[in-house]
């Protein structure tokens, strides 16, 4: 009983906040991607010391990319 009591506890707990690495994992996205987005179009975020925190939600931001109708990624320069 006491696991399920753990598993009920666990699972009402929001996140708060997304390590870059795992926020582009669960976006579907590779990190060179991340910051190949516009400023104005990359999910809310946090810088703490040297780390980025991102502060939306994957979800989130993948709802209100489709609404503004998608992400354009400039092309690569070629080398």
């Amino acid at each position: 009983m006491r696991a399920e009591q753990q598993t009920e506890h666990t699972a009402s707990v929001q996140r708060a906040g997304w390590d870059l690495a795992d926020w582009c994992t669960a976006v579907g996205i590779a990190r060179p991607t991340f910051y190949t987005i516009p400023e104005a179009q990359r999910p809310s975020s946090v810088k703490i010391g040297t780390r980025r925190i991102i502060t939306e939600a994957p979800a989130d931001y993948l709802r209100r990319v489709t609404v503004a109708g998608g992400v354009v990624i400039p092309p690569r320069k070629a080398a």
